[in-house]
């Protein structure tokens, strides 16, 4: 199984409960046939760059996960099937692309680290 990021967007016109459910049925194809979903990244209602179908405001989604191709071909075909999907992307993550994002991770927690220590130790100075 690999890993994969996919982007779609919803038709931000439609009701709070059917965009879920939008969600929810996209989330079902992947976890039904196998895949492991890491994360589920809602960023809302946002303008799109050109108009798409005539809409000029899109709900985007994310979704994390990792599964095998055919779980990303149904995936891909029930986007096309749905007409409330004005469009998708799906990003496959190779093993070098995964160890830089991991080790992009382990600096940044190392760098927030050492800040937080600066902070307590010249809070430390204030307070003497």
């Amino acid at each position: 199984m690999r890993q994969y990021e996919t982007t779609f967007i919803i038709d931000s016109a439609l009701d709070p409960d059917k965009i879920e459910a939008v969600v929810t049925r996209s989330v079902e194809v992947i976890t039904n046939s196998g895949g492991e979903l890491f994360e589920t990244t809602h960023w809302g209602k946002r303008r799109l760059a050109y108009e798409i179908d005539k809409r000029q405001y899109g709900y985007y989604v994310i979704l994390s996960y990792r599964a095998a191709g055919e779980a990303v071909q149904e995936l891909e075909r029930t986007f096309r099937i749905n007409q409330n999907i004005l469009r998708y992307l799906t990003i496959y993550f190779d093993d070098k692309i995964l160890r830089k994002i991991r080790q992009e991770e382990t600096r940044m927690k190392k760098r927030e680290e050492e800040q937080k220590k600066k902070q307590l130790e010249s809070e430390q100075v204030n307070t003497v």
